[in-house]
């Protein structure tokens, strides 16, 4: 049997960025004079879009510091803005070596305008909003006759294409032995309907860095002048500085989604410090915290592991939680919107026939979206918080009974369930203890959740549809707190979970981090099953994922029914956050 007294795990709400002595009065965060601050570059796949179509983007986040990619913020921010300031969608992105991704379908409700596409972090949010990733983007929505005007659809007569682009001096401003150049090489230039085109993506140069990179393939619309999706080097000029010890500073997400809130008094509404919350995302595999208000009044839960259920959990661990009330804060920080600058622009006759012929293909391809799906990557399974330490009860296994007091009896070894005062509750014997009473309270979760109420659970529920028990009965320090062991009851397709969303006490809704996706990518090579569905795309590629390690990077990709010329963009940064940017185009006839 695994023996411990007390197994130790710190959750850090409020995190300090390195070693000063002096600390912003209510964050956490030390003050000195400068904070290495981060850039967002988004790389995405169009500026023009149709309702029906998808925005696909990858956010790069570069470190200023080190001119590398940042290993600070574990989560990125994307949103579309409109010319009211009103947000059209806010994603959660989680990074990974400073890298994320995400899509967005234009859905039908999107009226015809001008818009802007956000990129930043939450430790960007201590600067201004020009600081943040911007690009124009235009939207028009051809199911609504109500095309707002001016609309901007310019005809574009020139276009500017580079076929290569060679790397600029590295973050130190020395020049590199000898300039390494990146080039994308085609086999061809003109492609018959359905045919494959290869590219073979390749660096010259020594002491070539590791590149990160994503391409897209796409119709070019030359009847459309579009904004340029420029990458290029971050100044490092701004740099995160409280101006006055009163200043609070936005934390940075170093570990991943940092959730925070209030606790305010119910009557006056004064905040309330040094109050205990239990904080969880419940579901499959839940993560759950145990933090404390501070000086003013909130506290902070980190979140380190990805989650795809948009409710959190929190609960008070005192006894007067009746008094008070909790507020949740999703998002750190709010944009200024009204500082932002829309284009405005114009619809050009030319352009109908381009619309109608688009929407038809989106409104086919996506008739045919079940047999063309992106697939949804899912994470690595981890075991709950405690580990793997425990004795599990598979009820299946045993005579099963209707009620739970029974199932405890009869089943569950050193425990009991005890009433006092009218009120039922689990009671737990500690593996060093031989009283009944070691001084503090068990944790009991089902399905995630901390159950408070233990009574309406031990009288109601059907313990028929309980699936496992599992009983840790080592003290366990979760944040500051101590439980006398822990109860972990799982029921069958979390069907307590979920009548426990249904009530909504002590539930608040939570934006979810963009799931990580590969994204479908058509394959015409002798396959029948193929043939007699139509294929439509204008998006050929979508590949936001790749990588260069010295070694030439084939990429393959299969063209459509659609025609006319396609625009290849590469864009990508490298360890040392050296930009990469090469465009080409091919002839499908």
């Amino acid at each position: 049997m695994f023996n411990i007294k007390v197994i130790s795990v710190f959750v850090f709400g409020l995190i300090s960025i390195g070693c000063y002595p002096q600390q912003t009065p209510g964050t956490g965060v030390s003050q000195s004079k400068v904070y290495p601050s981060e850039r967002v570059h988004l790389h995405f796949n169009d500026s023009f879009l149709l309702a029906g179509e998808y925005l696909y983007y990858k956010l790069y986040c570069i470190d200023e510091q080190t001119n590398s990619l940042s290993s600070l913020s574990k989560i990125g921010y994307v949103a579309l803005i409109n010319s009211h300031g009103e947000e059209i969608f806010r994603h959660k992105i989680t990074l990974e070596n400073g890298m994320g991704q995400g899509d967005f379908f234009v859905p039908t409700s999107v009226t015809s305008g001008s818009y802007k596409l956000l990129g930043y972090t939450q430790w960007m949010g201590n600067l201004t909003i020009t600081d943040f990733f911007q690009s124009d983007v235009i939207v028009v929505n051809p199911y609504i006759d109500n095309l707002p005007k001016p609309i901007a659809l310019e005809t574009n007569s020139k276009s500017q294409r580079k076929d290569s682009f060679r790397v600029p001096r590295n973050d130190l401003g020395k020049k590199r032995n000898e300039k390494p150049t990146f080039t994308l090489k085609l086999s061809k230039q003109k492609f018959g309907v359905r045919e494959k085109v290869s590219l073979l993506f390749e660096g010259e140069g020594n002491r070539l860095d590791t590149l990160h990179f994503s391409v897209s393939v796409r119709k070019y619309e030359s009847s459309i002048k579009k904004g340029k999706n420029k990458i290029h080097t971050f100044s490092k000029s701004e740099r995160i500085s409280p101006n006055s010890p009163s200043k609070e500073i936005i934390l940075p997400e170093l570990r991943g989604d940092l959730i925070s809130g209030i606790v305010k008094e119910a009557s006056t509404g004064q905040l309330v410090k040094d109050v205990k919350l239990i904080v969880t995302i419940p579901g499959e595999t839940y993560q759950i915290r145990v933090v404390s208000t501070n000086e003013n009044g909130r506290f902070f839960a980190n979140f380190s592991k990805s989650h795809q259920l948009g409710n959190l959990c929190v609960q008070f661990l005192d006894t007067v939680s009746a008094k008070r009330v909790i507020e949740i804060q999703d998002f750190q920080i709010e944009p200024d919107y009204s500082k932002l600058e829309f284009k405005g622009f114009e619809l050009n006759p030319m352009v109908r026939d381009m619309l109608l012929e688009r929407s038809v293909q989106n409104q086919i391809e996506n008739a045919f979206y079940s047999v063309k799906p992106d697939t949804l990557i899912l994470p690595p399974t981890k075991p709950p918080f405690y580990g793997t330490i425990g004795e599990k009860y598979v009820l299946d296994d045993y005579t099963r009974f209707a009620t739970v007091k029974e199932t405890v009896v009869e089943i569950l070894n050193n425990v009991w369930i005890s009433k006092k005062n009218g009120k039922s509750f689990f009671g737990l014997r500690n593996l060093e203890k031989t009283d009944t009473d070691s001084g503090f309270a068990t944790l009991v979760l089902i399905d995630g959740i901390p159950l408070q109420d233990q009574t309406n659970f031990v009288d109601d529920f059907d313990a028929r549809k309980i699936e496992s028990i599992r009983i840790i009965r080592n003290q366990y320090r979760l944040g500051a707190h101590i439980f006398n062991g822990i109860i972990d009851i799982k029921t069958s397709d979390q069907l307590f979970l979920k009548s426990f969303i249904d009530s909504g006490k002590g539930i608040y809704p939570i934006s979810i981090p963009q799931p990580k996706k590969n994204y479908f990518n058509q394959d015409h090579s002798a396959k029948e099953s193929t043939k007699r569905i139509p294929d439509q795309r204008r998006q050929l590629l979508w590949s936001p994922m790749l990588r260069f390690t010295g070694h030439d990077v084939g990429i393959s990709f299969f063209t459509s029914d659609v025609t006319g010329v396609f625009e290849i963009v590469l864009q990508g940064f490298t360890n040392h956050g050296t930009p990469v940017s090469i465009t080409k185009t091919i002839l499908v006839e």
